[in-house]
């Protein structure tokens, strides 16, 4: 068999790392393999660690935080210094909601409102609405909305705000009452 030729860095100079950017995702958002401009790109889990990666890593955006990962690439037989490329997951927190909220039917309902940052709303069939939505009082019974924030392109989980409409019945009463005259009344009653 053949000699195999060994090629060490500095003759010729070493590659540069690759070029690699900081990249930011969102809990739970679908994550792609990473990438970095380079030739013959070689990943790396840590700083020091061998042997290479199989394929470009798919970062886990179920976890929050940063992970830092390592990349190389390798030109004319001789492989580059390791690369950092850190990846952040964000959370955004669900906005904040006073809920569940009562309104006696066929009274004027108020816009709904939430503390947060740039608010979506969605109707209880998971539709986006245009604006926070104005509960109808005209029926009796409960409806959800949901509302979530948005920071740093990232949206929070959906907040329930649940909107229930009270149904209200005239009192009973009897009715007419009458009295003699010059018997003394008694105080008017209802049920």
């Amino acid at each position: 068999l053949g000699a195999q030729k060994i090629v060490t860095c500095g003759t010729p100079p070493c590659p540069t790392e690759p070029l690699v950017s900081p990249i930011s995702i969102c809990k739970g958002s679908t994550a792609l393999a990473l990438t970095a401009t380079g030739t013959a790109l070689k990943w790396y889990a840590t700083a020091t660690s061998t042997p290479a990666l199989a394929s470009a890593p798919i970062p886990d955006a179920s976890i929050i935080g940063t992970k830092s990962y390592y990349v190389t690439q390798t030109v004319g037989g001789c492989e580059s210094p390791r690369a950092k490329l850190d990846v952040t997951v964000f959370e955004t927190a669900k906005p904040t909601v006073t809920s569940p909220i009562s309104i006696c039917k066929d009274n004027i309902a108020i816009q709904l409102t939430a503390n947060g940052t740039d608010l979506q709303w969605y109707n209880s069939a998971n539709i986006l609405l245009s604006v926070a939505p104005t509960p109808s009082t005209g029926t009796v019974g409960t409806t959800n909305y949901y509302v979530t924030q948005t920071i740093d392109a990232c949206e929070s989980d959906k907040q329930l705000l649940a909107v229930t409409i009270v149904g209200t019945a005239k009192p009973t009463v009897v009715s007419p009452i009458k009295y003699c005259e010059g018997e003394s009344a008694t105080a008017l009653t209802a049920t």
